[in-house]
């Protein structure tokens, strides 16, 4: 972005590099060459204990952005007490990191237990991504194993994949949509795993409201009246509405701060969401800035994909694209 003041630090830090030969991961150590040296680079964590974080720390930690979407319980539900014997597994991967707050009010409002999938880890990826019939993507691959692990190790009836198209349209009159491998997440699902699969296919193109009526019908497999699902979903978009206003509260706060100089510098860490939010497909590279002290913040703290950035990118039509081109203009 050609107005943005940013300048990487990197460029003008002094730095010397080393291999850590105390077990076979022999990380790349990273020393910068300063009064108050700070070491990154490390899995374990042997040499964080001893850097130098920035003065202050990171009053905010990233991870913390991902509580309301996945904690699994202390929400109120619609209906009281429901209870019922069917157990829906949603993988942990893909926009499952954008919409779950959504998804788990819903089906737990229906009277259903949410069983999710854990943090990706190399034991998951490696068993799950041996089932492959296809070469694709890494998030997908990722998905692809969570779904196997669902299907191998927790007893649910039932695996939630939906198919999501398209998803609105922004302020430029451009459709949002998603791509091909979202849309065909059924195709790779299929072939991992036995149980039966709930598969909403969400395109706004067919009705603006076809999201809902997808989600209201799907209550049809497990024998809940449509009316207990439309409010069930109701709420449930209330509550997704909630979780993203709580988000973006926490990108003014910080814009708040650094106008008040309150907080020095703050990363903006632009990306899609189940790549920022995975630990395993990024790295660690969160935890690693914010080892080092660092005040970060994501894309959809501070934008939505509704289009509001300038009209030189009005032809975007992805999603997280249109996120990422909002905020990169705010930062």
């Amino acid at each position: 972005y050609k107005e943005s003041k940013f300048i990487p630090e990197a460029i003008f830090q002094k730095y010397e590099q080393f291999h850590c030969e105390d077990c076979s991961n022999r990380c790349q150590i990273t020393k910068t060459i300063e009064d108050l040296p700070r070491m990154f680079g490390g899995r374990c964590g042997k040499f964080d204990k001893g850097c130098h974080s920035r003065e202050g720390g990171n009053p905010l930690p990233l991870k913390s952005k991902m509580d309301p979407r996945f904690k699994l319980s202390g929400m109120t539900t619609l209906f009281g007490n429901t209870t019922h014997p069917i157990k829906i597994g949603i993988p942990r991967a893909l926009l499952t990191f954008d919409k779950l707050p959504a998804w788990k009010s819903y089906f737990e409002n229906l009277g259903c237990e949410i069983v999710l999938s854990p943090e990706s880890n190399q034991d998951l990826l490696e068993k799950g991504m041996k089932h492959l019939v296809v070469e694709t993507c890494l998030p997908v691959k990722a998905f692809c194993a969570h779904v196997h692990w669902l299907s191998e190790n927790k007893k649910v009836d039932f695996i939630f994949v939906p198919s999501i198209v398209a998803t609105g349209e922004d302020k430029h009159g451009k459709e949002t949509v998603h791509c091909p491998y979202i849309q065909g997440l059924l195709q790779f699902a299929k072939p991992l795993t036995n149980l039966p699969i709930i598969n909403p296919v969400i395109n706004w193109k067919m009705d603006p409201k076809d999201e809902e009526l997808e989600m209201i019908k799907i209550a049809g497999l497990i024998n809940v009246p449509q009316n207990k699902a439309k409010s069930a979903w109701e709420y449930a978009i209330s509550c997704e509405k909630k979780c993203k206003s709580d988000m973006r509260q926490r990108g003014l706060d910080v814009l708040t701060k650094i106008k008040s100089r309150e907080l020095g510098r703050v990363f903006v860490v632009l990306g899609k969401d189940y790549n920022l939010c995975d630990k395993k497909l990024n790295s660690s590279a969160i935890e690693i800035l914010e080892t080092m002290g660092e005040m970060l913040i994501t894309q959809d703290m501070l934008a939505t994909d509704d289009g509001s950035y300038s009209g030189a990118y009005r032809t975007m039509y992805w999603s997280h694209g249109k996120e990422i081109l909002a905020a990169a203009e705010i930062a």
